[in-house]
């Protein structure tokens, strides 16, 4: 079954209902939903704003890049590069669903939940591990991120290497969101950069996520 098919049959089962996904978006697992109404702080100032530039590093199911295009990259020429390893999510028999059980086994297509945004030239998915394709993205380290949202590797030394190339390319007054805070050594990496940079950036809020706003 195509992603449409499967969100019919089984719905879609986000942990927290302030938000419903469109009707091509299908996944099991939801770690962004209870992010919204932070989100729609954060980014109120991106709002519709024309030629735009977001990265987000570590797509996931999708569910943070198609609440994005469908609330605050609505402008047709502000666009989104997504980049992860993994163009498949595996979920097997049994698996539960809010209740229900998947009656089989089940591969999800990220690209799918995407493909919308890509047909209309509004996203870029990456597959490609993060470290590499920050190394060729911007050989030049112009400044052309308006919008930077981390949420790939946990590892420290990833975070760190990810945080300080983004933020070289991200614009003043442009932002910088670290998700996981609070999730294993995640917390490492995004201290250091935060005392790396103390000078440069300003830290608009610190919890789950962290946001900071290049100086």
């Amino acid at each position: 079954m195509n992603n449409i098919e499967l969100r019919k049959k089984y719905g879609d089962h986000p942990e927290n209902p302030i938000y419903a996904y469109p009707d091509h978006y299908f996944a099991n697992k939801d770690g962004f939903t209870m992010h919204i109404t932070n989100w729609l702080t954060f980014l109120s100032k991106f709002e519709n704003v024309p030629n735009l530039q977001f990265l987000e590093i570590g797509t996931g199911n999708g569910r943070s890049s198609v609440w994005t295009f469908e609330n605050i990259l609505t402008h047709p020429s502000s666009k989104l590069i997504t980049v992860d390893i993994t163009e498949n999510l595996h979920y097997k028999k049994g698996a539960k669903f809010k209740g229900m059980e998947l009656e089989e086994d089940i591969l999800v297509s990220v690209r799918q939940n995407l493909q919308p945004y890509i047909d209309q030239n509004k996203c870029e998915y990456v597959l490609e591990d993060s470290k590499l394709f920050l190394k060729k993205f911007n050989p030049n380290m112009e400044k052309i991120l308006d919008f930077v949202y981390i949420d790939g590797c946990h590892e420290p030394d990833h975070i760190i290497y990810e945080s300080c190339l983004c933020f070289e390319m991200l614009k003043p007054g442009g932002y910088l969101l670290f998700d996981d805070y609070g999730w294993g050594n995640c917390r490492y990496g995004i201290e250091s950069f935060l005392l790396c940079y103390q000078s440069k950036i300003k830290v608009l809020y610190k919890d789950w996520q962290v946001l900071v706003e290049k100086l």
